[in-house]
């Protein structure tokens, strides 16, 4: 489903509030037991006497699956990077049989490899280690088989729904890292505490001097910045041709264009803002490019998830970061000092968000559990036949919660919807059957956050549904004869199902329409603390995938049935 958002106003956060869940079972659906008669048609009328009950059926002997153990192993932080994550191998140091596995495939989406083995394929010895823990090296490599990261896990145990190996890929350079701009599009400073907190951004208003020049751009309480009228902490980034990665700051006075620098006179080191005055001596606009004029060029860079710096690039202060001065009420290169981290909105552009579809990784499952919700052998030695009141009504809940660990968000200036739909399915086998069970959850979002929200991790959701395993009802059982009537139902218990959601994106500048590029859009979602992974960047548009974990705390099947056995009344 695509939709379209135009004058946007908030802070995205898709995945919070508003969730509409619905679970679903794509095998059999669960039928209540009919009324059951088995008799003979040629024995008429009641007999004198009662029915005798007795034990049931053996649930130890009704066929089961015993289940898995496993490890997965999560490549998402190497992938978030930017590499193609493609095979892992798994060193399993065991004493009880050889275990490892080369070139598991990991999925291209979900950024899982799983290693799974069948619990009836084990012996007791070697479950027993598996399960007690073993040591374990893992090597994420890429399509051409080139290492990407080798760690060591110790004591590490095999299990059902395991927690995952995560290969943090910390040594690995960021490909991701895109910093792009358009030079005509208006961007907001923040200034961004490390927790994530927006306390203020950079003020350019005394620009409009036209008196004086080489005048401070002072630190602006965000409480005292309305970011629907107010664009004193506003700025056009424009690239320094062929210096990559270093910008100029500048405000835009009708026609013409005023630069933020860093000053060389008796402020050196404080960050200033050209005024008119600094224009009419100027005569023209500088032309922040000109290789002399280091002190108007500005290196962006990266510190941490949605965090940046702004660093000089005059020789003077060896591409220092800006830091606080002057009791925090300026930016200065000075020692002693906080760094101050960035981040950098726009309140200019329309988004589309189209969702493309849903994937997940099959579970690792746990033994299933067999239960009796009524177990009981039913006797009639009288004359004729009886009939006898059976079972109960009884409903069990199955209850499953869906959360995502990631998230993404955008910068705009209005509410807005959209619709996703997540889907998740988990094949098992129940009785000896095979059956798939598929979870199934409709979003729909509403958002209304402030422009200083910054992105958080978004929350989930619990539903349950009911299972009826038993019901009352009326079992007829011929003379001489014995019926065994069971409600048995199984479960498996504490399921674990990662998935993860493609989204396309693409965004309009709103004053004339344009689109931006790929690298651009990108920018936004890093200075938004994207925490997804980038699956493609396109020409206009950008894929993304965000990750969540499906938890259903039991999945439910039942068995009734009505066998005639032997009565052995004797006589």
């Amino acid at each position: 489903m695509k939709t379209n958002f135009k004058n946007v106003k908030v802070i995205l956060s898709i995945f919070s509030t508003l969730l509409l869940f619905a679970c679903s079972s794509c095998s059999k659906d669960t039928v209540a037991p009919p009324e059951t008669e088995i008799g003979n048609p040629d024995t008429p009328g009641e007999g004198e006497g009662e029915i005798e009950t007795g034990e049931g059926i053996n649930v130890d002997e009704v066929e089961k699956d015993n289940g898995e153990l496993g490890l997965m192993v999560n490549a998402r932080e190497i992938t978030k990077k930017g590499y193609n994550t493609a095979f892992a191998d798994i060193l399993v140091e065991a004493s009880t049989g050889n275990f490892s596995q080369v070139d598991l495939p990991i999925d291209e989406f979900t950024n899982l490899a799983t290693l799974r083995l069948e619990i009836d394929d084990l012996t007791a010895e070697q479950e027993a280690e598996l399960r007690d823990g073993v040591d374990l090296v893992v090597t994420v490599k890429d399509a051409s088989k080139a290492v990407l990261e080798v760690l060591n896990f110790t004591k590490t145990s095999f299990t059902d729904s395991p927690d995952e190996l995560i290969m943090n890929g910390e040594g690995l350079e960021d490909l991701t890292d895109v910093v792009k701009f358009r030079s005509d599009i208006p961007y907001y400073i923040q200034m961004v505490s490390e927790d994530g907190t927006v306390y203020g951004g950079p003020d350019n208003s005394f620009y409009l001097s036209n008196t004086g020049t080489d005048r401070m751009i002072t630190v602006r309480d965000i409480d005292d910045i309305d970011y629907g009228n107010d664009t004193t902490t506003a700025y056009y980034i424009e690239e320094i041709s062929e210096k990559p990665g270093v910008f100029s700051l500048g405000v835009r006075d009708g026609e013409n264009k005023l630069y933020a620098y860093l000053s060389k006179g008796s402020t050196e080191g404080t960050l200033l803002i050209q005024t008119r005055r600094n224009r009419v001596i100027n005569g023209s606009d500088t032309n922040p490019s000109d290789l002399n004029l280091t002190n108007y060029q500005f290196r962006i860079e990266k510190a941490g998830p949605g965090m940046y710096t702004i660093s000089t690039e005059l020789p003077t202060f060896d591409q220092n970061p800006l830091k606080l001065a002057g009791e925090n009420s300026r930016f200065a290169i000075v020692a002693n000092s906080p760094v101050v981290y960035f981040r950098i909105i726009s309140l200019a552009v329309d988004w589309d968000v189209q969702e493309l579809e849903t994937r997940f990784t099959q579970p690792i499952l746990p033994p299933a559990n067999t239960d009796a919700a009524f177990n009981s052998t039913l006797r009639n030695c009288s004359s004729g036949e009886l009939v006898q009141t059976v079972g109960q009504s009884e409903t069990l809940t199955s209850t499953t919660f869906t959360a995502w660990e990631d998230t993404f968000s955008v910068s705009t200036t209005d509410t807005y919807s959209i619709s996703a739909t997540v889907s998740a399915e988990v094949e098992g086998s129940f009785f000896g059957n095979s059956a798939t069970y598929g979870v199934e959850v409709t979003g729909g979002y509403e958002f209304s956050k402030s422009e200083t929200t910054t992105n958080t991790k978004s929350g989930g959701l619990e539903n349950s549904r009911s299972v009826t395993v038993s019901t009352e009802r009326s079992i007829t059982v011929p003379s001489q004869r014995a019926t065994q009537v069971s409600d048995l139902y199984q479960t498996y218990r504490n399921i674990k199902v990662p998935f993860v959601q493609r989204f396309r994106i693409r965004g309009d500048f709103q004053e004339d329409g344009s689109a931006l590029d790929g690298e651009e859009i990108l920018t936004l979602f890093n200075f938004n603390s994207f925490s997804g992974v980038v699956t493609e960047i396109g020409s206009d548009f950008i894929e993304v995938t965000v990750r969540g974990t499906n938890t259903i705390d039991r999945l439910i099947d039942t068995r009734t049935s009505a066998d005639n056995v032997e009565a052995n009344c004797g006589g």
